[in-house]
């Protein structure tokens, strides 16, 4: 039989204490006989092996992974034993056995009644067949004035709503009511009435501007297509802006003696000739030796 001893600084455990376990109190854990877990093994799960001994912090330790008696008691482990959640001995001499801190287990983060739901047998959970019925509650429906009508003196009815006008109100009074209600009516239908008609007012003017405008438009669209109007225009302006430029293109003393030569020649233009022979302008020999 393989005797463990504790291999963490302080602890004097020994698996052979177990028979005389009343006289070493360390050897008694929450009323148990404390139990020893072997390191694990080197070949089947190093990173644990090296965590194990990471926590023990004892220098110079190198135990050989060929012995298997090399183990620490259930007093460095938070649960008393290796578990998933705590699979790694953290409670020993150099921290007091105080700063090991359990971690999160399956049922940790509940409540302690969700704790003793979980723990507590079934017959004892309240299941929604069990708990008591509730009447449903009836939807509240508004109520809905009812549409009624009124005799006017004449064959015509007029239809209102019951809420508006009592029974305890004559016929006469009903009828007065009525006209004013017309009235009132009547006077603003006049009140649409002007208003359309300054509308149509409005739109009318807006008709008319958009004609002029198009107009414009047009004759702007016909100068600029004539580039030759165009030209002649601006030659005008150009000689006729000023007596220097007359005197500089037409050799004249100013411009009001340039009008008064075409005021001379208005009537006799109508009546000039221009040589049409084979030397003039329309001529085609003329023109060929131009492009010559």
């Amino acid at each position: 039989m393989v005797n463990f001893h504790c291999i963490a600084e302080g602890c004097s455990n020994d698996s052979r204490k177990k028979h005389n376990a009343l006289k070493y109190p360390d050897m008694i854990l929450n009323g148990c006989i404390v139990d020893f877990h072997v390191l694990p093994s080197a070949i089947k799960n190093p990173k644990l092996r090296k965590l194990w001994l990471s926590q023990i912090r004892r220098e110079g330790f190198n135990p050989d992974p060929n012995c298997h008696w090399h183990a620490l008691c259930s007093r460095h482990f938070i649960e008393g034993r290796t578990t998933k959640e705590n699979a790694v001995p953290t409670l020993f001499d150099y921290n007091i056995y105080k700063t090991g801190i359990p971690r999160d287990t399956k049922n940790s983060h509940l409540r302690p009644i969700e704790q003793l739901i979980l723990t507590t047998q079934l017959a004892n959970i309240v299941t929604v067949s069990q708990l008591p019925k509730v009447p449903r509650q009836k939807k509240y429906i508004p109520d809905i004035p009812v549409i009624s009508y009124i005799e006017k003196p004449s064959l015509d009815h007029i239809y209102c709503l019951s809420t508006e006008v009592s029974e305890d109100v004559s016929i006469e009074e009903k009828c007065v009511l009525l006209i004013e209600n017309n009235n009132t009516l009547e006077q603003k239908c006049q009140r649409y009435e002007t208003d359309t008609n300054q509308l149509r007012k409005q739109v009318k003017l807006l008709q008319v501007e958009l004609h002029a405008t198009k107009e414009e438009n047009k004759i702007l669209n016909e100068k600029f297509n004539n580039t030759d109007k165009l030209l002649k225009d601006k030659l005008v302006e150009k000689l006729t802006k000023s007596d220097s430029n007359v005197k500089c293109f037409l050799r004249l003393a100013s411009i009001s003696m340039l009008f008064g030569i075409f005021k001379l020649l208005e009537g006799h233009a109508s009546k000039m000739k221009y040589w049409m022979g084979p030397d003039s302008s329309d001529g085609k020999r003329w023109q060929v030796n131009n492009k010559k």
